[in-house]
């Protein structure tokens, strides 16, 4: 398998749907608490196990595939064992990653803006609507109109 992720082939669907599915909450949490380093190395992993041609069935396997060091090796082993991962399991039940993935979806919202919303207590896109209605200086323009466009945007 080449090194660098543009060279390897990448099918849309992967043996390894499950477990990217895993790695994927974890890498937007990293990304969504502002540690970008974090969610870099886990895009690289989930790009890396993408592109494995067949499904993973040991940590030997796993291990192998280029940018995949000991931690994630750790939690393919642990999904492998029980079928998921504990931590992933978790982020998904957290309020605060479900507010800032809500947050997040509108155009111009990233993770600092959202977490700058969460800390005036805003946890949802209808309590942000209610908010720029009072405020309309809350969000920059390319922001209110990602807002009044969100259901727009989310649409395949």
């Amino acid at each position: 398998m080449p090194s660098y992720e543009c060279q390897r082939r990448t099918p849309l669907k992967s043996p390894n749907d499950d477990v990217i599915e895993h790695l994927e909450i974890l890498k937007n949490y990293r990304y969504l608490t502002g540690d970008a380093r974090g969610s870099l190395s886990y895009a690289k992993a989930i790009a890396s196990i993408r592109a494995c041609p067949q499904k993973i069935e040991s940590v030997k396997e796993a291990s192998e595939l280029p940018s995949i060091g000991p931690k994630i090796t750790a939690m393919i082993k642990e999904f492998l064992e029980s079928g998921a991962i504990q931590e992933a399991v978790q982020i998904k039940k957290d309020s605060e990653y479900i507010t800032l993935t809500e947050l997040s979806t509108v155009y111009g919202i990233g993770p600092s803006t959202a977490q700058k919303l969460m800390k005036q207590e805003i946890t949802s896109l209808e309590i942000l609507k209610q908010a720029v209605n009072l405020d309309p200086g809350l969000l920059k323009r390319d922001q209110l109109l990602g807002l009044q466009y969100v259901s727009d945007f989310s649409t395949p």
